[in-house]
């Protein structure tokens, strides 16, 4: 299945419709999480862990993300790098990160969150260039004291990895090779 950047856009246009809408609906409930106590303002960085299942080219691949943002209130918005194992190949993202935490009890929080951003190989690779990254996905985070959370989610990663092919009868080409990935994360908050 191929997509291409307008359809991308299409679906995060969507996506953040979807969160603002359920943002909107869940406002109320929010109110609560500020009386229970638990950390709900200022710079709240991330660490999180992924195992990843790509649909073609790869059988298996790893993740780590570094995020660093600030809570306000349900949202937490941030920025955040991280480093991906496919395999023999190595990319590098730089993304942004949004997340919306519904309240619907007093220690576990589900949330929705979105990555969106640009992954640059770091091996030696000379077949292999950047290309955009999206992941949406949605979670729990289940707080084990007032400032430190675990975050368990699941997510679908959408990233391309341009692939220079040398056809012996024919010039070089580039073709856009979407890995589509299933991911199950852990991480823990602070």
């Amino acid at each position: 299945m191929k997509f291409s950047t307008q359809s991308l856009f299409s679906i995060l246009r969507g996506l953040v419709v979807m969160v603002f809408v359920l943002g909107l609906a869940t406002e109320m409930q929010a109110q609560k999480r500020w009386r229970v106590g638990y950390k709900d303002r200022g710079f709240s960085p991330i660490v999180e862990g992924a195992v990843l299942i790509p649909s073609n080219t790869y059988d298996l691949a790893f993740n780590i993300d570094a995020i660093f943002g600030v809570c306000a209130g349900p949202w937490y918005v941030g920025g955040g790098v991280g480093l991906d194992s496919y395999e023999s190949d190595l990319f590098t993202s730089v993304f942004a990160d949004a997340r919306y935490c519904f309240v619907l009890g007093d220690i576990i929080f589900p949330f929705a969150f979105l990555d969106a951003g640009y992954a640059i190989p770091v091996d030696v690779d000379p077949l292999l260039s950047g290309g955009p990254m999206i992941n949406p996905g949605a979670g729990l985070k289940i707080f084990l004291s007032r400032s430190f959370a675990v975050n368990l989610s699941l997510g679908y990663r959408f990233q391309s990895m341009p692939l220079t092919e040398n056809d012996p009868t024919t010039s070089t080409t580039t073709r856009t090779n979407w890995i589509q990935s299933p991911n199950f994360r852990l991480g823990i908050q602070f």
